[in-house]
């Protein structure tokens, strides 16, 4: 009753805000303002990040009729959402803002107060942004700013971010101290909701702790324990069933943890009843993910593999939102949500084996695939944090039937074997295993990455090189010989995003003098449409001066161009009339089917940091989005968009994952671009023959790119795989 009566109270206090934004008759300003910032607090703490935004929206309004106090209110709740909304850059901005205004204010208990919020905020975008000493400073400042002024739970929130930090620094004792102070703090807080979430939270860090310190003391886990019980408790006592449901979930994981996994299925039942009931799909997903680990560990598939569908169907209809507010999350996507899927696929692919029937195989197999296709989408959907990917699934179709001669290759990295599903012209699927783990594969990966980057003669890369050839593409060459397979379209996995695979090699050969290879993120994500390349027109943005210090000229960018205008009609728009706006401007007049930039680029695990560089600034992922969607409101798609200067870096997985996707992003067809910069000789020949391979109609563009790579393989000067095989063609290979 008290929870139902507390959403009615909010849904009321919502309806009000709706209508008006004017200060209600005896109500100061400040007094209205401090109301909204409470709301959208509220509002982010039930996971409505939108409806929050709207309620900030609408506190900005009042602001410029109120004081600087009242601004500094409102800055910290915008810090603290922009932080949520993973905006760390705009949000230190606003609270370094508040903190200006509040250093002129005479230092009364509501300055304090809200300097300390403040600095707790910054503290936290110090922490994501990874600037761990400055994040630590904050901190002390914020509580410093508090001290005395008996505010319980902003004290215990404070220590209980210090606990974090000092996760993220793999100081273990530290977060334990931090930990303590923060449950004697929240024990003070006459809130239960409040005080019970917090106490909740403690003890999943401990939870944390307990995995990440191999000498970690089972102290921990009692401690860990009591704090998940007083918490759920107080849940109980305030009709809170989303909290009450995360405490049941990590009491059964504790136990989970301990090797009882009766009694772990028993609170994880009780905590998915309490998630239904509240519909809380934050906590939803998570237990019905324990429940299929569980009991898949009793032996249970069938019950197992019900409850792993489950969790995925709940994270679809939670995926846009569900990263805003997890800022202690692990950097990586795939490393909070990827196991779900992947375990998925390998409770699937143990029981190919078992299968009764060769359709049940194939059913089997086809499960697998698609479970990992949804999580490349939602890879992506993560990345960019915007509708680039269900734009994209709007003008796919998929692909049932690649045509003669093209097979599709999913290399899936398990921890203790690779899975290879291979799908053949006519839609058969097969499947072959090796054993070895993904962490031997990823960082043999890495290795070939850097090895080929840095050296440009030698043969330190050719035993990486070898490795990865045994291990992923000799188990189902003889698959590929039968089938006279000549393009190979691969949907690689993890660290592979970041390796040219034509480089791989068997001994004798490299694997693009076999067959020619493409790359997509996701085969859902991938129109495959013929290029009509005879009648192409060609736009050419090419800077050759030196614009950036950072950045060296490119004296061939010039040469590639002059050859690029032999082959193809073209307008072509060079060193200073290559500017942002002139670009944007020229493709929303005219459609070009291809679209080829030669210029200095770099691919971040931010994509708001990813860039083309122009004569006048950088190029943004969201401007070529932009200057795409203007062909296709035109329903003129772009068919190629060409990237020959750009560059990921290595190891960096979500760099990776955003040049594999930027085809999907910026919403051509096709995107050629290269893993890493390479010698810019090397790029105008290669490019170059590239296209007059492409023009002549007889290739398609995954053919038009292996003819020209093994051109320059063949050449004494350039047949080191760094100076070839770092193009790559992305999405559709017609």
């Amino acid at each position: 009753m008290k929870k139902i009566l507390f959403i009615l109270s909010i849904c009321m206090l919502l309806a009000r805000t709706s209508l008006a934004v004017e200060v209600a008759p005896g109500e100061t300003v400040s007094q209205r303002v401090a109301t909204l910032t409470t709301l959208a607090a509220t509002q982010q703490s039930m996971g409505y990040y939108p409806e929050a935004k709207k309620i900030l929206d609408q506190a900005q309004l009042l602001v410029a009729s109120g004081d600087s106090t009242d601004h500094a209110r409102l800055l910290a709740a915008w810090g603290d959402w922009l932080l949520n909304s993973h905006q760390e850059d705009e949000a230190l901005k606003k609270l370094q803002e508040g903190v200006g205004l509040l250093d002129q204010q005479t230092e009364g208990r509501q300055v304090r107060l809200l300097k300390g919020q403040l600095l707790n905020n910054m503290g936290n975008v110090y922490v994501v942004q990874k600037r761990y000493g400055l994040a630590h400073a904050s901190y002390l400042k914020a509580l410093q700013a508090i001290s005395g002024l008996e505010v319980r739970l902003l004290e215990s929130e404070i220590h209980h971010n210090q606990a974090r930090l000092a996760m993220r620094k793999r100081d273990f004792s530290q977060a334990v101290d931090q930990i303590e102070l923060a449950t004697a703090s929240y024990r003070a807080v006459p809130d239960h909701v409040a005080r019970g979430f917090g106490l909740v939270s403690l003890g999943r860090i401990l939870l944390d702790i307990m995995r990440a310190d191999t000498v970690a003391s089972d102290q921990y886990l009692l401690q860990a324990w009591n704090l998940l019980e007083e918490g759920g408790n107080l849940a109980r006592l305030a009709g809170d069933g989303r909290t009450l449901s995360f405490a049941l979930g990590y009491q059964g994981q504790s136990y989970e943890m301990g090797g009882r996994t009766g009694e772990a299925i028993q609170l994880t039942k009780q905590a998915l009843f309490h998630a239904h009931s509240v519909q809380a799909s934050d906590s939803l997903y998570l237990w019905q993910w324990q429940m299929g680990r569980l009991l898949a560990r009793q032996g249970m598939t069938a019950s197992a593999l019900q409850h792993y569908r489950d969790a995925i169907t709940t994270l679809k209809g939670v995926r846009q939102d569900f990263f805003y507010g997890m800022r202690d999350a692990p950097d990586s996507f795939r490393e909070l949500i990827g196991p779900v899927y992947y375990q998925l696929a390998d409770l699937l692919l143990r029981q190919v084996d078992a299968a009764a029937s060769r359709e049940d195989k194939k059913a089997l197999l086809v499960e697998t695939r698609d479970t990992i296709e949804v999580l490349k989408a939602a890879e992506l959907q993560n990345l960019f944090q915007d509708e680039c990917v269900t734009a994209m699934q709007s003008r796919t179709a998929g692909v049932e039937q690649l045509g003669h001669g093209t097979a599709v290759f999913y290399p899936i990295l398990l921890e203790d074997r690779v899975e290879l599903l291979l799908t053949m012209p006519d839609g058969e699927m097969k499947r072959h295993t090796t054993a070895v783990g993904r962490a031997k594969v990823e960082q043999t990966a890495q290795a070939l990455r850097i090895e080929l980057e840095e050296e440009i003669d030698g043969q330190e890369f050719l035993p990486h090189a070898k490795n990865l050839y045994r291990w992923l593409i000799a188990p189902v060459m003889a698959d590929l010989k039968e089938a006279s397979i000549h393009t190979l379209i691969v949907v690689p996995d993890g660290l592979l995003r970041q390796i040219p695979m034509a480089s791989l090699h068997d001994g004798n050969r490299y694997l693009v003098e076999h067959m020619a290879i493409g790359v997509t993120p996701s085969l859902r994500l991938t129109d495959p449409q013929p290029l009509r390349a005879i009648q192409s027109e060609l736009m050419i943005s090419a800077l050759s001066e030196q614009v950036d210090n950072d950045f060296p000229p490119l004296p061939s960018v010039l040469e590639e161009v002059d050859k690029i205008k032999r082959i193809y009609n073209n307008r072509t728009i060079i060193n200073d009339e290559f500017t942002t706006n002139n670009v944007m401007d020229i493709l929303d007049k005219k459609s070009y089917s291809i679209v080829h930039i030669a210029s200095h680029g770099q691919f971040n695990r931010d994509p708001r940091k990813t860039f083309l560089l122009t004569y006048d600034g950088k190029l943004t992922m969201n401007h070529l989005e932009k200057m795409i969607s203007a062909s296709q409101s035109r329903h003129e798609a772009v068919e190629l968009l060409t990237l020959s200067a750009c560059q990921t870096a290595a190891g960096d997985d979500r760099a990776a994952l955003g040049l594999a996707g930027v085809a999907v992003k910026a919403g051509a067809r096709s995107v050629l671009a290269s893993l890493w910069t390479i010698d810019d000789q090397a790029t105008a020949q290669l490019v170059t023959g590239f296209y007059h391979n492409l023009r002549s109609g007889i290739w398609t563009k995954a053919q038009a790119l292996q003819q020209a790579q093994i051109v320059l393989l063949k050449q004494r000067g350039t047949k080191h795989p760094s100076f070839w095989s770092a193009f790559i063609m992305i999405g559709n290979w017609l």
